[in-house]
C-alpha cells in the first residue's frame, strides 16, 4: 500500500484534499486551512493600497 504524504509539510493524513486534475499531489487539511486564512489576511492588507490606487487612478482621469 502507497501512503500518499502531504506536499507541504510532508506528513501522512487519513484525511487529505487534492485537486481532481493532479490527485497524486495532496494536502492535508492543516495546511490547508493555513493557507486558506494566510489568503484571508493577505487580501485584508492589500485592500487599503488597492483602493489608494483606484483613487489615484481616478483623479489622474479626471486631470487628463
Amino acid at each position: 500500500m502507497v501512503v500518499k504524504k502531504c506536499v507541504v509539510c510532508g506528513k501522512a493524513y487519513d484525511n487529505m484534499a487534492a485537486n481532481p486534475d493532479h490527485p497524486d499531489k495532496q494536502i492535508c487539511l492543516g495546511c490547508l486551512n493555513g493557507f486558506i486564512l494566510n489568503l484571508k489576511t493577505l487580501e485584508e492588507e492589500i485592500e487599503p493600497l488597492f483602493k489608494a490606487l483606484e483613487t489615484a487612478l481616478e483623479d489622474l482621469d479626471k486631470k487628463l
